[in-house]
């Protein structure tokens, strides 16, 4: 039996009780079996303590109604948000693709450019497009307001995006300021980073049309080479970031 149909057996009894409670207490007060007044007198405080208590009970169950209603009512404002907010993630989804997409080509130029397993930074200037300010707001209404399963999912997209971001701000700022030039083994680090990116966010497109549920967080081996083989790059460079990329899973199992 479910909470809402106890509820209401319970209230169906209750309403039943009283009114034949009300009769057996006048039919004795009417034929002298019983003495209000005395009873009164005798048990005045127990009275008193009763009629606290059904006051307490009362309002009580008062306030617990109105708590419900709220949180109903909050948790349909949190999935009409939900739902207006996965309308536009296609979009979202697509803007990250675009910007991943624009990253991958700056490290497929850098890598075409390399020399003696060093850039010359000073002659070389890589420029990778800022993250789109618009997407990290998107993604973050998602963690606020999807479920658990949800929340882990766009809030992992939202981590890797960053940590690839800040890494390519490593790159671009190599062999400047005084830090050390940039190594040829990190261009291949860093076009896994945007594979890795290119998975996560790929593997939302089917949740954001409707057409399944959420997937997990994590982009397996085999879906961020798949996502390495997309990108279009030098087949050299390609072929050097997934050599490293099952090198990495392997020694990590």
């Amino acid at each position: 039996m479910s909470k809402r149909s106890g509820l209401r057996s319970t209230a169906l009894i209750i309403s039943f009780a009283m009114p034949a409670g009300a009769l057996v207490l006048l039919a004795m007060i009417s034929s002298g079996a019983f003495d209000p007044g005395g009873f009164v007198f005798t048990y005045q405080t127990l009275i008193a303590g009763v009629i606290a208590i059904a006051a307490a009970l009362i309002g009580g169950a008062f306030i617990m109604h109105q708590v419900r209603a709220a949180e109903r009512l909050e948790e349909d404002r949190r999935v009409r948000t939900f739902r207006g907010a996965r309308a536009g993630l296609a979009a979202t989804l697509h803007e990250i693709v675009d910007y991943n997409w624009a990253c991958t080509s700056e490290l497929d130029r850098l890598y075409r450019l390399v020399r003696a397993d060093l850039i010359d930074v000073a002659s070389v200037e890589a420029s990778f497009p800022p993250i789109p300010r618009g997407v990290v707001a998107d993604l973050r209404e998602l963690v606020a307001l999807g479920s658990e399963q949800e929340a882990a999912a766009f809030e992992h997209l939202l981590s890797v995006m960053q940590i690839s971001g800040a890494r390519l701000r490593l790159v671009r700022e190599a062999g400047r300021g005084g830090r050390p030039p940039l190594r040829y083994f990190e261009l291949r680090r860093r076009l896994i980073d945007c594979a890795e990116l290119d998975a996560t966010a790929s593997r939302l497109f089917d949740f954001a049309r409707g057409r399944c549920g959420c997937p997990a967080p994590n982009a397996s081996v085999d879906e961020v080479s798949s996502a390495l083989a997309r990108q279009h790059c030098d087949n050299q460079f390609t072929l050097e970031a997934m050599a490293l990329l099952r090198s990495t899973a392997l020694g990590s199992e």
